[in-house]
């Protein structure tokens, strides 16, 4: 058994306030160092919402593999570009491109980025239409400007979903170099 990471420790240490907390997270650290940060900060979540006891590694392992199915995609889903009538975008070089597909997004609101702009102002941004008009939660007076929020989508979007479990991936591998 090697050394317990100290990201670990520092994770699992947000359940140390439920009953029955172990004395050493040993046994923890030996059936779940495999778990991306990602993993086992999504099952130490769900413990905190669930949980009145200090979940055993089954149960944080349970929480991590419903984690996974909410994530999992069908394969046919990979690909959400749907055919359109062919357009030709011609360039002043004289280069052009053919476009036959439009990509779909699951969020229009982010588009799949899982965080969504908006303009704190008194009217629309003259400069950035597309922008939503929402105010910030500053409550003093201050001068226009955008801002991003979580989007909603956020937890179940199943593109930002893969970003992050990527990225914990990749962040692993470095750790582990």
């Amino acid at each position: 058994m090697g050394a317990i990471a100290p990201e670990f420790v520092g994770a699992m240490k947000r359940l140390m306030g439920l009953k029955f907390a172990p004395a050493d997270l040993d046994t923890h650290w030996e059936a779940l160092q495999d778990l991306t940060p990602l993993e086992l900060s999504e099952a130490i979540e769900q413990a905190q919402r669930e949980c009145d006891e200090f979940p055993s590694p089954k149960m944080l392992r349970m929480f991590v593999d419903q984690f996974r199915s909410r994530i999992a995609i069908p394969e046919e889903d990979w690909s959400r570009a749907t055919p359109i009538e062919p357009k030709e975008i011609r360039f002043p070089d004289g280069r052009v491109i053919r476009i036959t597909h439009e990509w779909k997004y699951y969020c229009e609101d982010c588009n799949d980025t899982g965080r969504r702009v908006n303009w704190c102002g008194s009217s629309p941004s003259t400069r950035r239409p597309w922008l939503t008009l929402f105010r910030c939660e500053r409550r003093f007076e201050h001068g226009e400007h955008e801002w991003d929020e979580a989007c909603p989508c956020a937890a179940t979007n199943p593109d930002v979903q893969r970003k992050k479990l990527r990225n914990a991936q990749v962040t692993r591998k470095q750790a582990d170099r």
